[in-house]
């Protein structure tokens, strides 16, 4: 009897316990909600090396409202309105060999410049005028002017109204494309204009009877061909119910279009309404100003990272240069252009096309000593640049091994002529028998 008492509680006790074990198994986890705290601290191991940041002065990068009278701007003719653009954007004849302003060099909000930046900046601004990059002819804001004269209309004969929404459209199209190929698209819509709606060009009214699968197939070339053919079609139709068929006036404006961005958008309004608002940061402007170390490249992770960096710094006179210019060498150096040539070109164009179209060269008959010299450090952008600093150390111990008031160099040649500090250029020397 005991033993059947005994053996009735152990089943009950055994049985207990493996409904405890099924209930814990169906029931739900619960976990206490820890909240973490915040903090500015970060994280920190003993078993990795603690990186010791340096605090710096957070400086703000500058937002410039240039101010331009707009209506004025669009009361202008063709001649008034290329010749005031040309002098307000600089991009007039030979426009690396025209003198800075006296503040060219001056730094915003007393912002010290990096180091050999004045140098190395004249160096590249001297020498520039040697090269002839893609840029500088079908680039997205000279490209509708090199088409149109190619296709018999000359530049005279442009409508600036016009002109603004080709110069528009070029800077869409050239994202992530070459210049030439940005450039045949341009021809082909140009070319389509003329042949379809008699048009001197392309106007915003034939624009609109273009539709998007027919302006795919003119732009087909260029780099995500589908997406700016729609892009642009939806630009054209916003430009009428918004903008009173014209292109945008405002940073504002202009980013509100499908596809542009601040790149676009800056280089657009300086080349189309003379406003200076921002710098236009490309990669080669981006890569460049990197190796140059006039950005840090640990923080500028993009080129618009870049760009909100130079605008900390970069004297405002340079603003509207700066892009032309390093873009013209990063063209050349990825292009694999420093290559002397034996035979000659023009004066106005050094570099020529060779025999492959793959490479352009450079003529040794008329590019001067110094480009000549610099050549065989284009390769690459790394040599470049390396190159370019080690010649801005060599002039930095001249300089300190110079009087004071001495602001000459030793040169066997004819003597150095002083334009301003530490610019430096040689006389022309007149033959004996040139009329004076």
């Amino acid at each position: 009897m005991h033993q059947r008492i005994h053996t009735l509680n152990t089943f009950f006790k055994y049985k207990q316990f493996f409904q405890g074990i099924m209930t814990r198994q169906l029931r739900k986890r619960t976990r206490a909600v820890v909240k973490k705290e915040q903090t500015d601290t970060p994280h920190t191991s003993k078993y990795f090396k603690k990186t010791k940041v340096k605090k710096e002065e957070v400086k703000e990068s500058v937002l410039v409202e240039d101010s331009v009278d707009i209506e004025w701007v669009k009361t202008l003719n063709n001649k008034d309105y290329f010749q005031w653009i040309g002098e307000r954007t600089g991009n007039i004849p030979r426009r690396w060999d025209t003198p800075l302003p006296e503040d060219a060099f001056q730094p915003i909000n007393g912002n010290k410049l990096p180091k050999h930046f004045k140098y190395i900046y004249m160096k590249l601004r001297n020498m520039r005028s040697s090269i002839n990059a893609p840029v500088d002819s079908v680039g997205g804001s000279s490209v509708s002017i090199t088409v149109a004269e190619q296709l018999g209309i000359a530049k005279e004969e442009l409508i600036p109204k016009n002109y603004r929404l080709q110069t528009l459209i070029g800077i869409m199209l050239s994202s992530q494309t070459k210049d030439e190929v940005t450039a045949k698209a341009m021809y082909n819509i140009t070319k389509y204009c003329l042949d379809n709606f008699g048009a001197r060009g392309i106007s915003l009214d034939a624009m609109l009877q273009i539709d998007e699968p027919t302006l795919d197939s003119l732009i087909r070339a260029v780099g995500f061909h589908s997406r700016k053919a729609k892009y642009v079609t939806q630009t054209c139709q916003i430009l009428v119910n918004r903008f009173n068929s014209e292109i945008p006036t405002t940073p504002e404006g202009m980013m509100s279009l499908p596809g542009v961005g601040p790149k676009m958008t800056y280089l657009t309004l300086q080349k189309t309404w003379g406003r200076m608002d921002g710098i236009c940061v490309d990669v080669h402007v981006d890569r460049l100003c990197k190796l140059f170390k006039w950005v840090d490249s640990k923080k500028c992770k993009t080129p618009n990272d870049t760009r909100e960096e130079l605008q900390k710094w970069l004297p405002l006179p340079l603003w509207r240069e700066i892009n032309s210019l390093l873009v013209g060498y990063g063209q050349a150096i990825d292009r694999s252009r420093a290559k002397n040539c034996e035979l000659c070109a023009t004066e106005e164009n050094p570099f020529i096309p060779g025999k492959s179209n793959a490479h352009n060269h450079i003529c040794p008959k008329v590019a001067s000593a110094e480009l000549l010299d610099m050549v065989p450090h284009m390769k690459n952008y790394q040599s470049w640049v390396n190159y370019l600093v080690k010649e801005a150390k060599i002039y930095d111990v001249i300089k300190s091994e110079l009087p004071s008031h001495d602001n000459t160099f030793l040169d066997m040649g004819p003597p150095l002529v002083k334009l301003e500090d530490e610019i430096m250029i040689k006389p022309e020397i007149k033959q004996e028998n040139e009329v004076l």
